[in-house]
């Protein structure tokens, strides 16, 4: 399971030069719904999460 600092840490890294919008959420829960009201160019998941899995995840 990934650490929240690990994803801060991620974030920040990312949008440190203004070219990417990072969303980071620790749930799949928040993610399907986050899916429903906003559009993302790319996702990036853990491949085995305790809800689903990242193919379960691509399918919906």
């Amino acid at each position: 399971m990934t650490t929240p600092g690990l994803l801060e840490m991620a974030k920040i890294y990312l949008e440190k030069n203004g070219v990417f919008a990072v969303d980071t959420v620790s749930s799949i829960v928040v993610v399907l719904d986050q899916l429903n009201t906003k559009q993302y160019d790319v996702i990036i998941s853990d491949y085995q999460m305790p809800e689903m899995d990242r193919i379960e995840l691509r399918q919906n």
